[in-house]
């Protein structure tokens, strides 16, 4: 067996243990280390980022989604010839094209779009991790060697009030793409209620570019796959022009932040938790320990006008 085909199903083993342990109630040691590389704490990351920033040097900060990576390792195995199945798994499954909004449905769609986060990979600076399935695996074997890896909360400033990384932003043209554009805009008008005494959303040129919904079973008639809308994207975004870009935009946000990066921009991708920086609520924080307290009466759930049919299959209408 290859050293390749070993890792990879040393990894998938070791997640699926971890996964049954977390379930039952198991809890391991702290690591101080992860896919080879030491964490870094939150303040760490924010002061990494922060610098990034103030300079105006490129930088990639982002996460993996849940069925991307799950697609990325699984397009990996199948390019490599071995474990084939994986890939049609989770065609069938079809939550990379309800959840995250893949386009058209087709096995070749998700080996393309594996590879495209593969190659996506070697531009990240900052990851942040939540110990998923097959997430050390990809780490290791497409992830740059000076990658700083970090808990995926401390992706977020509102973990760090008194010293948010997003205070960079102040003075920056920032590209927000995200499905609530609206709500976004209207929530920025009153930024100093929603995280009141912080600098976490602090004054800078909001510009805004609605992000292509493909998900959900949306139709999008102007794209003929997910490769064309991600394109789409990017010329707008480069169009529009920013200093930098944060992104919530399901699917597209990873590779986007890595075309940002190598267009000398630099690139944030939140992903579902970019509405938070707005003040935006969503059922998936009601409850939340941290975050919930964050909510106050200047937080807004998303615009009706932003609401589409069948929203609830992408991840149970998480997000309004």
């Amino acid at each position: 067996m290859s050293s390749n085909k070993t890792d990879w199903y040393n990894s998938l083993c070791s997640g699926y243990l971890h996964a049954i342990e977390h379930k039952i109630g198991i809890k391991r040691n702290i690591s101080k280390t992860y896919a080879g590389k030491i964490i870094s704490d939150r303040n760490e990351c924010a002061e990494f980022i922060k610098q990034k920033l103030y300079a105006g040097e490129p930088i990639m900060v982002c996460r993996y989604g849940g069925d991307e990576l799950n697609v990325t390792a699984a397009a990996d195995a199948y390019i490599n010839g071995f474990a084939k199945s994986r890939i049609i798994k989770y065609h069938k499954k079809r939550l990379i094209y309800y959840s995250a909004g893949v386009f058209p449905e087709s096995i070749d769609i998700l080996v393309r779009f594996g590879k495209e986060m593969m190659d996506d990979s070697s531009e990240m600076d900052v990851l942040g991790v939540w110990n998923n399935i097959m997430e050390d695996y990809v780490i290791e074997k497409y992830g740059p060697k000076d990658l700083m890896i970090t808990g995926l909360n401390s992706l977020e400033p509102w973990y760090l009030p008194e010293n948010p990384w997003s205070k960079a932003l102040k003075g920056k043209r920032v590209l927000v793409i995200s499905p609530f554009i609206m709500t976004i805009k209207e929530q920025y008008e009153k930024r100093e209620k929603i995280f009141p005494g912080t600098e976490i959303l602090p004054d800078f040129d909001l510009q805004l570019l609605k992000a292509v919904v493909s998900g959900g079973g949306q139709i999008d008639e102007r794209f003929g796959d997910w490769f064309e809308a991600l394109d789409y994207m990017y010329n707008k975004s480069m169009e529009i022009g920013f200093d930098v870009a944060i992104l919530g935009c399901a699917s597209y946000g990873f590779p986007l932040a890595a075309k940002f990066k190598k267009a000398g921009k630099e690139a944030i991708q939140l992903g579902g938790a970019s509405q938070l920086l707005f003040g935006i609520k969503g059922a998936r924080w009601d409850n939340h320990p941290v975050i919930s307290k964050l909510y106050n009466d200047a937080w807004v759930r998303p615009s009706v006008e932003e609401h589409f049919s069948n929203i609830n299959i992408i991840e149970n209408g998480c997000y309004w």
